[in-house]
């Protein structure tokens, strides 16, 4: 029998998601070659080798994870910097604001204190 609309949509969508999982696979498999998670020490001959290579690559994760922590630090200094600055800007505008208020009740005192004299003038 011919396959109705939605099966066909089904049968695309696990088409996709069979190979966005093969490919996220395949990464992970070539992520365990450049940096395995277990080494396996060898049965016979001399350790020094692996020992070597097991710490060389303890350096290494460590020296990810520590340029990853101080990415974070660098990244959250220019959150305090933008965040500083924008504290700063909200309050030259709170005090622009208040100059400006000032400034309408000297105007709308000197013209009442203007149209008042102009009154007793004639």
């Amino acid at each position: 029998s011919p396959a109705t609309p939605q099966q066909t949509q089904l049968s695309t969508e696990l088409g996709k998601s069979m190979e966005r999982f093969k490919s996220v696979g395949y990464s992970s498999l070539s992520k365990e070659k450049n940096f395995p998670l277990h080494a396996h020490a060898p049965l016979t001959g001399d350790l020094r080798g692996f020992v070597s290579q097991a710490a060389q690559a303890q350096i290494q994760i460590d020296e990810i994870t520590i340029q990853e922590s101080n990415e974070i630090d660098i990244d959250n200094e220019i959150i305090k910097e933008k965040n500083s600055s924008l504290q700063s800007v909200k309050e030259k505008l709170e005090y622009n604001k208040q100059i400006r208020e000032d400034l309408g009740y000297i105007i709308d005192s000197q013209s009442e204190l203007l149209e008042t004299t102009s009154v007793l003038a004639y």
